[in-house]
């Protein structure tokens, strides 16, 4: 049976429109209320409104702030900072990786069907003896 990451399935949300953004930070943000990413949010083509409504979430197992999700507040694109609220836990370090959903679409959700999906529909139940007699 093939294996499937937790990335390799979000990399699919993302080709789907359910993600809008994977990324990783670029250096540790000075404040709570924001991520600092000038590789992939330091854009002119990118307006402040991008992402409002969206949820951010905080991933991958680098970062401080691992599992948080937020909702976007604005983009500050002219320095690569993605602002929200309710503010993080700590500060975002640089080795934290984010995704931001669409608008409407709770991460948590997003969750709740995959593993729905993974024990009922992907997996492949078989009756297991509990003892040889």
């Amino acid at each position: 049976m093939a294996t499937v990451t937790g990335r390799q399935i979000r990399e699919e949300l993302l080709r789907y429109g359910i993600v809008l953004l994977l990324g990783d930070a670029t250096a540790a943000a000075a404040a709570t209320n924001r991520i600092r990413d000038t590789r992939r949010l330091l854009s002119s083509s990118y307006l402040s409104t991008r992402f409002d409504g969206c949820y951010v979430r905080v991933s991958g197992t680098a970062g401080n702030v691992d599992g948080e999700v937020s909702l976007v507040d604005y983009l500050d694109q002219d320095n690569g900072d993605l602002f929200v609220s309710p503010v993080f836990y700590a500060a975002p370090d640089g080795s934290t990786t984010y995704e931001i959903y669409r608008a409407g679409i709770d991460p948590d959700d997003v969750d709740r069907a995959r593993d729905t999906a993974l024990t009922t529909l992907c997996s492949e139940w078989a009756l297991q003896p509990l003892s040889e007699l």
